[in-house]
């Protein structure tokens, strides 16, 4: 079972270079990793605490609480292993965290001439590395949200709902997208709107229909007809018309809408027939407003190219239903 971790790394002049480690070499790099406080020896054999204090010492003089705190912190290394998730705050800028995962287990890199400063030895193999906005989704918000509770290098995550946030968030693309306050309510609101939206779609095409031309009388439209078939293949659902405010003195006759209601569900593997209806049924109207509603999430590129060709609209997916629920329908005493 995988572990999670929250690892801090060096904000300050050795920033750019951590990076470049992590995101183009897959190495993550922890500080207080001069050569000779490693800790792990280079046979594999655990340094002990009292001996790594010691070679600290060697180096800053620091006092025994500051040391005692260092080492356990950086010892927590120790306990990543292959396959655990790494979130890194604050990486390709202030406003992007990066998660990763372990490819193994600690390792202190003896090898290197040159480190930054000398430093960073203690290192983590890393493989996947994905870049999120703190604002591109509402997973990346609440993950962010969480590091003022994670302030040390590296922090053991044993919380189960952050551990969820953090795998619902990995399982997401990458984004260096900034969402804005409209994306992330959209976001939420499409969420919620699928288990109301396939409850719809069990109802009667008929109440169906006439949901919608309720919908259309609440907003200021008027019905002409209803379910109009001429058994040629002319076929509209609802016909409707509305004034023009003003101009509607002018003019003899109101606009029309020509509307072709197909609930669906799954795929429409015959989404070209409501098309083939409403050109059909506009040959009588033909200044006419042509509307398709399908409520599958997407129609053939067949079907899209025919209705763009003759001039009709179309609202499919979850659009429909969000109409109906932002309707305010009258209730008739």
């Amino acid at each position: 079972m995988s572990k999670y971790f929250i690892f801090r790394v060096n904000y300050d002049d050795a920033h750019q270079w951590l990076m470049d480690e992590l995101l183009k070499k897959g190495v993550l790099r922890q500080g207080w990793g001069h050569h000779g406080l490693e800790l792990i020896s280079n046979n594999g054999t655990g340094i002990s605490k009292k001996v790594w204090a010691e070679n600290y010492l060697s180096i800053w003089k620091d006092s025994e609480k500051e040391i005692n705190g260092r080492y356990k912190i950086l010892s927590r290394m120790l306990d990543i292993q292959k396959d655990d998730l790494i979130v890194i705050p604050k990486t390709i800028n202030n406003y992007t965290l990066t998660i990763c995962q372990a490819k193994e287990g600690y390792c202190f890199d003896f090898d290197s001439k040159e480190t930054f400063w000398d430093d960073f030895r203690h290192t983590i193999q890393i493989c996947n590395p994905r870049n999120y906005k703190y604002d591109s989704s509402g997973e990346a918000k609440l993950v962010a949200s969480k590091f003022k509770a994670y302030q040390s290098a590296i922090n053991n995550v044993w919380s189960e709902e952050l551990q969820n946030r953090i795998r619902e968030l990995y399982n997401l693309e990458p984004s260096d997208h900034s969402k804005t306050i409209k994306d992330i309510t959209d976001e939420i609101s499409r969420i919620a709107l699928r288990p109301i939206a396939e409850q719809l779609k069990t109802v009667d095409p008929n109440y169906f229909e006439d949901v919608i031309m309720k919908c259309l009388e609440a907003r200021g439209y008027e019905k002409v007809a209803m379910r109009k078939y001429d058994k040629k293949g002319a076929d509209v659902d609802i016909i409707a018309t509305y004034a023009l405010p003003f101009f509607s003195e002018l003019i003899e006759y109101y606009p029309t809408l020509l509307i072709q209601i197909k609930k669906k569900s799954g795929t429409d593997w015959n989404d070209e027939e409501g098309v083939d209806q409403l050109i059909k049924s506009s040959e009588e109207r033909p200044n006419s407003i042509k509307i398709l509603i399908n409520t599958t999430d997407k129609l053939s590129e067949c079907a899209s190219e025919k209705a763009k060709k003759n001039g009709i609209h179309i609202i499919d997916g979850l659009k429909i239903f969000d109409f109906i629920l932002k309707t305010e329908i009258r209730v008739e005493n």
